[in-house]
């Protein structure tokens, strides 16, 4: 061993190493019974006062603790002893208060920089001096450098995991997706399905009110545009401030990919629309040149016949594509289902 008092770095990870595995132990045992954000701030506080007693417990016993020991720092005696159990609480509770501030709101994050500039300043900490020990490191196996890595290198993983499920439940773009088309679907089509109808044609006055309805569908098509578009601003912004640049890249392909297929379809909304329209402004050009007979259109000419005809054949395909549309999601929710 060497006789130094001074590994700043090391005794600063192998603390924060004690740290994260009493704090992971404790939330594996504990963390089932906590309810809330509050209760588990409280709980993990209490859990912070106990690991002082049981720090001390095991530089007293062992010189050192779990984490120490995988970096090599052993606490001693002057002489080289192990500490009494009081002198080893003593430190512990300095170390608590002083270098981390009894992880008091703002106090402890300016204790842990202030007491690590302290040791590389004067070479040995308050609590150091208090108790009158002496800090040991000897080299660690190549077992210890091992397990300490694998155990940053599974944190690490649990970290990106539980990272990545949180923006998942923030960033569900296919859930956001689904919620604004359904959410389109349930105030549009009850619209075009009321006005587009054999009865649109009966009579000139039917005829203006169908217009007047298709400019109201056709509004109401562009304010879905702008509030889609808006929803994707805010989507933009949030993959923007993510930090991990893979987790960007995936979701901005996935805003992509979702952009084109939303805006394709309200182009062809309002496309379809707008063919509607073309006719219905046919009719109102054409007053008094048709009438019904027995529930049957009986035209002047041939090309307003064609145009109703065209009419018929557009409010077909509609429908059809209605009802293709309730079909395709009827069978998407039952797969839920399943």
């Amino acid at each position: 061993m060497t006789n130094t008092t001074i590994f700043p770095f090391s005794r600063a990870l192998a603390r924060f190493t004690d740290y994260l595995i009493w704090g992971m132990l404790t939330v594996a045992l504990f963390a089932e019974h906590i309810t809330d954000l509050l209760g588990v701030s409280y709980f993990l506080f209490g859990s912070f006062c106990v690991f002082v007693f049981f720090e001390a417990f095991l530089i007293s016993s062992f010189g050192t603790t779990l984490g120490k020991r995988l970096l090599g720092i052993y606490i001693l005696t002057p002489e080289g002893e192990k500490l009494s159990y009081g002198a080893a609480l003593k430190r512990s509770i300095l170390v608590f208060g002083i270098g981390m501030g009894f992880f008091l709101p703002y106090i402890s994050f300016i204790c842990p920089f202030a007491s690590l500039y302290m040791l590389i300043k004067f070479r040995s900490t308050y609590w150091d001096r208090a108790v009158g020990n002496r800090i040991e490191k000897e080299k660690t196996t190549y077992v210890d450098k091992f397990i300490l890595i694998l155990f940053y290198a599974l944190l690490c993983g649990g970290w990106m995991m539980t990272i990545r499920s949180a923006i998942d439940r923030e960033l569900n773009l296919p859930a956001v997706e689904q919620a604004f088309m359904l959410t389109y679907l349930d105030e549009a089509r009850p619209m075009l399905i009321e006005t587009l109808s054999e009865r649109a044609l009966r009579s000139p006055e039917a005829v203006n009110q169908t217009a007047q309805n298709l400019i109201e569908i056709q509004d109401f098509i562009q304010k879905k545009t702008e509030a889609y578009e808006i929803m994707h601003d805010r989507l933009q912004k949030h993959i923007d401030s993510l930090p991990i640049g893979e987790f960007r890249s995936g979701y901005q392909d996935e805003l992509d990919a979702q952009s084109d297929r939303v805006t394709m379809f309200l182009f062809t909304e309002s496309i379809r629309v707008s063919l509607f329209q073309n006719i219905i402004s046919f009719f109102q050009s054409a007053e008094n040149q048709y009438d019904f007979v027995d529930g049957q259109p009986v035209f002047q000419s041939e090309d307003l016949k064609k145009q109703y005809d065209n009419y018929m054949d557009q409010l077909e395909a509609f429908l059809s594509a209605q009802n293709a549309a309730d079909n395709t999601a009827l069978e998407d929710d039952e797969g839920k289902v399943d």
